[in-house]
């Protein structure tokens, strides 16, 4: 899926391209929260969101074995996951590898740049699978590495700045940009 460059330039300006999406809660509760809900409810998986504080434009989760969110770390300790990235202009997400550290006060994780982004197919492994049956039923498409990679248009700039390096040029740089 390539965007036109006037879909890149209203989610870069973080206006909605596609009906029923926008920076509102309602979004988020009705397109976001029921797949991530069924990923806990298999008993196998959880996941924490990094929401929308300071995401205007997106919302994100990682998303990782159940027993890891249990267990009561009372040092630092990180741990592998994948990190789901859903834009609230149109339906469009990415996944990708990411590590999560956590302890009993504080959680972070690493941001997904263009590099960390993998293919959206099943096989990879059981995480990847979960994340992927969880939004089968959803109006969210996963997207690949090159989809994203489209460059934007000259007049098209984030609003924002990205949480990866410069230069942010790319369709993902104007899909998941930060406000903090």
């Amino acid at each position: 899926m390539l965007f036109s460059d006037e879909e890149l330039a209203k989610i870069a300006d973080w206006q909605p391209v596609a009906d029923g999406f926008g920076r509102d809660d309602d979004t988020i509760r009705k397109h976001v929260m029921p797949a991530l809900e069924s990923l806990k409810a298999s008993g196998f998986w959880d996941y924490h969101t990094w929401g929308n504080g300071g995401l205007s434009n997106y919302y994100s989760a990682t998303v990782f074995p159940y027993q890891k969110r249990r267990r009561v770390f009372t040092t630092l300790t990180s741990f592998d996951c994948v990190a789901v990235y859903l834009s609230l202009m149109l339906p469009v997400g990415v996944v990708g590898r990411t590590s999560v550290s956590i302890d009993a006060r504080i959680s972070a994780f690493t941001p997904l740049d263009l590099d960390s982004i993998v293919e959206p197919v099943y096989g990879a492994d059981d995480l990847l699978n979960a994340v992927l049956d969880a939004f089968k039923d959803t109006a969210y498409q996963f997207m690949d590495r090159d989809a994203v990679s489209q460059p934007l248009p000259p007049n098209v700039t984030p609003d924002e700045y990205c949480l990866c390096s410069e230069p942010w040029d790319r369709a993902f740089h104007a899909l998941f940009a930060d406000t903090d």
